[in-house]
């Protein structure tokens, strides 16, 4: 087990925030591969960009409209902060059931005018799903990666993120139960650059 301590946070957050979400996304999901809420939860807690198209945590506005369609569903949001700046984002998800795959676009447009965009895919497995997402924004373009396998007690999550400089960052998260005491174990693994 590794005690490796990141120092980029972009890269840090992005890793933690898209390993956590699937992890904890993933069981719903699995059960619901059809999407519904399983599928709409994925995206609720995994992706580096889900506070920016929500607005940030110092918003005082926030409007948000949702649209079913016939394969999925478009969100568009604006928001206010406290400095009067304002901000936007268009999501749209759409699903192939029979081929398991669900593929998710967010374009956000920053209070100073940069944008940011999310393109990501999820594809259902045999034992759990796969996704790999491209954060393009003013920063540069960064890869994450991330599979989901579920095992007899539990499941593992690795999640890869390759930062615009071309470095990489993985965490497994580990989690098993052990049904006769009620346990639940979970452990993490981080490897990647050390400056």
């Amino acid at each position: 087990m590794s005690s490796y301590t990141p120092r980029r946070p972009l890269l840090a957050a992005a890793l933690c925030a898209g390993t956590l979400g699937l992890a904890l996304a993933g069981t719903t999901a699995l059960a619901n591969p059809q999407g519904g809420r399983g599928a709409a939860g994925m995206q609720r807690h995994g992706g580096p960009a889900a506070m920016h198209e929500r607005g940030p945590r110092g918003a005082v506005e926030r409007t948000t409209t949702r649209t079913r369609t016939d394969d999925g569903w478009t969100r568009d949001t604006t928001w206010t902060d406290r400095e009067g700046r304002t901000g936007s984002s268009r999501t749209v998800v759409k699903r192939d059931r029979e081929a398991g795959i669900r593929t998710r676009e967010t374009v956000t447009t920053l209070p100073g005018g940069e944008t940011r965009t999310v393109n990501q895919t999820t594809t259902r497995t045999d034992d759990g799903f796969s996704s790999n997402a491209t954060i393009s924004g003013p920063q540069g373009t960064m890869q994450r990666q991330t599979e989901m396998v579920r095992t007899d007690n539990g499941r593992v999550v690795t999640t890869t993120v390759t930062a615009p400089s071309g470095k990489e960052m993985t965490r497994t998260v580990t989690v098993e139960r052990d049904p006769e005491s009620g346990t639940v174990t979970k452990r993490v693994e981080r490897s990647g650059p050390e400056g």
